[in-house]
């Protein structure tokens, strides 16, 4: 992956934080290894003295951390060790940070971070932090658990709320005639179906769709039953036309409103792909 697309997918990550978010943060430049994060200063991250309050420090050198291990882990990581030193109070216009993995092996990185305040223009380094970024365990590995694999695709839920409304503003597109019919109430009825089919039809079967991929016989392809029922499912939903007009049989959703639904959905699972 060159490194334009690689700063994207860093991009749409970051934008599915709901603190990032909040608080301004910018994913300025991403590379294997490399993470450049920066954090604009503003009163609501200031602490009573006047400084960036050092638990923002901390979560931007943590997060830069975790993007400069996670491109050298494959992406799906946590932080499992973590320390910062402060060394001055961060008083400026803008945080930086800088991290870089000093050692990549195939289930861990251990990434330092520099972490700058610019005041003036001029850069002074105010934090340095060094932590261990761990690959979590693969789908299909027996410590992952049904039930843990079940929590990751429940917890979506609180992200897709706070990107829809309070982000992106997503109610404001029912003052536009082809939406009026909608409501903040028929977009959360669309997202708790989906989140039922998630939870009821694709989460149990999720290890089954994974270890028997889809065969041909010579003649059609064959795939788990468990796939099959679960796209009946989705398609009984109405959700294949839910953006499309009513005189179609669609729903005239919202197309931000669709997306964010099939999010808990798992598309990129071959054999769930294949049978659409």
């Amino acid at each position: 992956m060159n490194e334009t697309l690689l700063l994207q997918k860093g991009q749409v990550f970051l934008a599915l934080q709901p603190f990032s978010v909040l608080i301004g943060a910018e994913l300025h430049a991403l590379s294997p290894g490399h993470c450049e994060l920066h954090v604009p200063v503003s009163e609501k991250i200031l602490q009573q003295n006047g400084f960036v309050h050092g638990g923002v420090v901390s979560y931007a050198a943590d997060n830069a951390l975790t993007y400069a291990g996670g491109t050298m882990l494959d992406w799906a990581v946590v932080t499992s060790e973590f320390k910062i030193n402060y060394l001055r109070p961060a008083v400026g216009e803008r945080l930086i940070e800088r991290a870089e993995a000093v050692y990549a092996g195939k289930s861990q990185a251990v990434c330092r971070c520099d972490v700058f305040m610019v005041v003036n223009g001029d850069e002074k380094l105010c934090a340095v932090a060094q932590g261990t970024i761990a690959r979590l365990p693969a789908k299909d590995s027996p410590e992952v658990t049904p039930s843990w694999r079940l929590h990751r695709t429940m917890n979506l839920r609180p992200t897709l709320d706070f990107l829809l409304y309070q982000w992106l503003n997503a109610e404001s597109l029912n003052q536009r005639e082809r939406f009026a019919d909608h409501s903040h109430e028929t977009f959360d009825a669309v997202f708790d179906t989906c989140e039922r089919i998630a939870r009821e039809k694709y989460a149990p079967f999720n290890r089954t769709v994974d270890t028997h991929e889809p065969k041909v016989d010579g003649e059609k392809v064959i795939l788990p039953q468990a796939t099959h029922d679960a796209q009946k499912a989705y398609a009984a939903s109405g959700m294949l036309s839910a953006a499309q007009d009513y005189e179609i049989g669609g729903m005239q959703l919202p197309y931000t409103v669709e997306a964010a639904a099939n999010a808990f959905l798992p598309w990129p699972r071959s054999a769930s792909a294949l049978a659409c």
